[in-house]
């Protein structure tokens, strides 16, 4: 985290180095930008409560679950 970015702000990076490294089946291929784009999917699906919306980007539900905790830790506001 940067020194100017408030705690508990949204950390793209951060939530890019932790699925890498929790999640490197899911991380495999894909580029920072597009992993960073499954967290904010992530957190979109958490506002609306539509647990399937990460299906349509070949997440399983077990990586969906996995990936939304990951984004609620260091990327959802």
């Amino acid at each position: 985290m940067s020194p100017s970015q408030p705690a508990g702000a949204a950390d793209p990076d951060r939530f890019v180095a932790a699925v890498r490294r929790e999640l490197p089946e899911l991380a495999l291929d894909r580029r920072d930008e597009e992993i960073a784009d499954l967290g904010s999917e992530a957190c979109a699906s958490m506002r609306a409560k539509d647990q399937d919306t990460l299906s349509a980007y070949g997440v399983t539900p077990s990586q969906a679950q996995q990936l939304r905790t990951v984004a609620r830790a260091d990327l959802c506001p």
